[in-house]
């Protein structure tokens, strides 16, 4: 849902956009929410950590482990020591928790190669495409590069139309 699409939206090129906060954003929304959490080791997390969790790292995990790789690491350390071992394992909680948990799974590594399942490589800003075209420009069905350093630089006006209309 809403989580998914905001993770996506972080996630997306070009580097330097701040639509939500951009990439920065998503370093500072992930650190806000794992330090809003309780911090007795004791307690048990409210039901919803896991499904969020899930969903942002889902969505925004690739571009974390390339672009703000140390801060990732952090994250996902902070995660696995003291998020995992404290989520529900009743009836109600064990379905996020396994789906938190295998998200986790491979770590960092995992985070870094894989892209989220359906993202488009050409828009999702951390991807082997994106790093392996660098600033190249790539012309959009719109007229318009795709990638902001070059934005406009195609010499196609906007949506097709003919420079002479």
């Amino acid at each position: 849902g809403i989580i998914s699409m905001v993770a996506n939206i972080m996630s997306s090129s070009p580097a330097n956009h701040t639509l939500l906060g951009g990439h920065e954003g998503a370093v500072k929304w992930m650190t806000r929410f794992l330090s809003l959490l309780p911090s007795s080791t004791d307690t048990a997390l409210p039901l919803i950590v896991a499904p969020v969790l899930d969903a942002f790292l889902t969505g925004a995990g690739h571009m974390l482990a390339n672009i703000h790789a140390e801060e990732f690491k952090l994250l996902l350390k902070a995660i696995d020591e003291n998020v995992l071992p404290r989520l529900d394992d009743g009836p109600t909680g064990k379905p996020s928790a396994m789906r938190l948990e295998k998200t986790m799974s491979g770590g960092y590594e995992k985070f870094q190669s894989t892209l989220p399942s359906r993202a488009l490589a050409e828009f999702y800003n951390g991807s082997s495409f994106l790093r392996s075209h660098g600033s190249t420009s790539t012309p959009s069905p719109f007229g318009h590069s795709v990638f902001a350093g070059n934005a406009g630089t195609t010499g196609v006006p906007p949506f097709g139309q003919s420079s002479t209309n």
